[in-house]
């Protein structure tokens, strides 16, 4: 009889099980001895009708050398047997019982016959190891027992994946067993699992510990995770706009090649600064064509070229918050000092200038340069907030430590090399007046 005539003969079962249901889950199982799902049944029926447990235990056997056809067939009957077993359990069951012992020793029996008969299955949900450990941690209370049952599964093949390892982190939750369930966390979380287990993990952490941990406990998990979701998202990213990048590489493939000196033209020809130099006028003949107040200065041309970077640099750090069109009119850009200044790190890349405007508001907030990095834009986890007093920069530094969404804070006083200018971080700024 075939797996088809199997599934028929259940309709029958469920008509004629009012009847004769022993009787009619026998000439079932003999039919179709096979079938696991077949066994089961007859297995539960006994139980439920009140059965003696010998003869429950001796179909179970029966039925394991009945031929049965894969794994899910040999499933379906264990556990069917373990459900028979563990309706036996005292209440309030302890692993010394009598009837403990038995269904350990069944769980046993379960995973040798599993491993012996399937060494390469692969049961996903967990169904047998996680069944096993529920009973020794939820019902006999037996935590160690528990955690040798997971601690053999995740050592195994289905330790790959992360829905084990999530599995027994459920447990010790369920347990409230905090510290093992982050133990866990901080033991797997760098795992390379399949399917993209580990970004499913770290978010699974971060939710763990924004539902059950402390403000630190969630500050370490994010700069333990946050890496690994940024270089997910830049992955995706990228894979997303794979279409683009071939587009772009094809265009520069096939664009025209110029020569050294044409590359030099086109330079020259966007340089608003260059002048054609007169042919036999000498290099040092243009200290007298500088501008009048760098000549009453007394600057060469490599001072007059100093000067201008200088001022390229002081133009980097210009408050908007200052008259910034008078001063470019006056061709003196003001500079930061960071005489008043705290230098804030540690920031999560969605903190932005009214964040930390609301985190020092009493303070009297001047000025927030937010470091942002200069190809993307994008923040680089560091600021400098200036006061307008020594007095609110004692009573900013004194925060060092506060979370901002979830991030702890390295908060001090700005100390710039050489006395001036900005000490730590390079870049292009948000600025706030």
């Amino acid at each position: 009889m075939c797996k088809t005539s199997a599934i028929v003969a259940a309709g029958m079962i469920v008509q004629l099980v009012a009847v004769a249901p022993l009787q009619v889950y026998a000439r079932a199982v003999r039919n179709c001895p096979w079938v696991g799902s077949l066994w089961a049944a007859a297995l539960r029926a006994h139980e439920r009708l009140g059965g003696p447990d010998q003869e429950h235990e001796a179909m179970a056997t029966k039925a394991l050398a009945a031929g049965l056809q894969g794994p899910e067939d040999y499933l379906a009957v264990l556990l069917a047997r373990a459900d028979c077993l563990r309706h036996q359990l005292p209440t309030p069951a302890g692993p010394s019982s009598p009837a403990a012992g038995k269904l350990q020793a069944w769980f046993t029996h379960s995973r040798s016959t599993m491993t012996q008969y399937f060494p390469a299955y692969l049961d996903r949900s967990l169904s047998l190891q996680a069944y096993c450990a529920h009973v020794e941690g939820v019902l006999l209370g037996d935590l160690a027992s528990m955690r040798e049952v997971w601690e053999d599964t995740v050592k195994g093949q289905l330790g790959r994946y992360y829905e084990t390892w999530l599995g027994w982190i459920t447990m010790e939750r369920s347990l409230r067993q905090l510290s093992a369930a982050r133990s866990l966390f901080k033991r797997c979380y760098s795992r390379h699992f399949e399917e993209g287990g580990q970004l499913a993990l770290a978010y699974e952490w971060i939710k763990f510990e924004r539902e059950e941990g402390s403000a630190e406990d969630l500050f370490i998990a994010s700069l333990k995770v946050d890496p690994i979701i940024e270089q997910a998202t830049a992955a995706a990213t990228a894979a997303a706009n794979q279409p683009a990048a071939a587009v772009a590489r094809a265009a520069a493939q096939n664009a025209n090649k110029l020569s050294r000196d044409e590359i030099k033209a086109k330079r020259r020809a966007n340089d608003p600064n260059f002048k054609e130099r007169k042919p036999g006028v000498k290099r040092d003949h243009e200290d007298s064509t500088m501008a009048p107040e760098a000549a009453a200065a007394g600057l060469s041309s490599p001072q007059k070229r100093t000067k201008e970077h200088a001022d390229e640099h002081m133009a980097d750090t210009t408050d908007a918050g200052f008259d910034a069109a008078a001063a470019a009119a006056a061709k003196q850009p003001v500079v930061y000092s960071d005489e008043h200044t705290v230098f804030v790190k540690g920031l999560g890349f969605d903190v932005g200038e009214e964040d930390l405007r609301r985190l020092f508001a009493e303070l009297g907030v001047k000025s927030v340069r937010l470091g942002r990095d200069k190809a993307t834009g994008a923040s680089r986890g560091f600021a400098y907030v200036d006061f307008d007093n020594d007095e609110a920069v004692q009573k900013a530094s004194q925060k060092d430590g506060e979370v901002v969404n979830g991030r702890k804070l390295f908060i001090a006083k700005s100390q710039p090399p050489g006395g001036g200018g900005r000490g730590r971080g390079r870049g292009r700024f948000d600025r706030g007046g």
